[in-house]
């Protein structure tokens, strides 16, 4: 018994990954067996639209069905006693559709760090914007740890809503209804 507790203690959380252009990347291939691509598409596009408030939402259509959405993470600083915004870290995320299977990836992470200003908020330094690559070099191993941790809870958390988008039927409006206040 203890030696299970131990290899479960051990086992690595997924991280981020390199990709063919030394840049840091989520990246998750999904089969959904029994759906096809424009279905799923439609589906995650709905869903995305809602979530994101149709800002930034990009429609890539091509030979497969795509999506390109540019958004912020804003990440805590979890080395201190009190947790506060460290920094809002922008992504890319990209979905393309194929029958029966999907994949999603969280690319192009820019931080860009917050300080705190003469009111006691933090706000985003003007001009600073690091990327993910270089983190390291500018601020130490745990920062970059922790915020590698936040990037890939935060891309599981996605791949679940992306399955629910794909799974869940669109619910129909219901009509809403209407009070005649003339009529008693």
């Amino acid at each position: 018994m203890c030696t299970c507790l131990a290899k479960a203690s051990f086992a690595q959380k997924q991280q981020l990954t390199l990709d063919e252009h030394d840049k840091y990347i989520y990246y998750q291939a999904v089969n959904m067996a029994g759906f096809n691509a424009d279905t799923m598409y439609n589906r995650c596009l709905a869903g995305l639209s809602q979530y994101y408030h149709n800002s930034g939402v990009r429609n890539e259509l091509s030979a497969g069905a795509s999506i390109a959405i540019s958004s912020i993470l804003v990440v805590y600083n979890n080395t201190s006693m009190a947790k506060h915004e460290d920094g809002e870290i922008a992504y890319t995320l990209h979905l393309e559709f194929k029958d029966a299977k999907y994949r999603y990836w969280l690319s192009d992470f820019i931080l860009q760090p917050y300080q705190r200003n003469r009111y006691s908020e933090y706000v985003k330094i003007p001009g600073v914007k690091v990327p993910l690559e270089k983190i390291k070099s500018k601020y130490d191993n745990r920062t970059f740890a922790n915020y590698q941790e936040q990037i890939t809870d935060f891309g599981k958390q996605l791949g679940e809503n992306l399955k629910l988008y794909v799974i869940n039927t669109p619910k129909k409006g219901e009509p809403v209804k209407k009070i005649d206040t003339k009529k008693w």
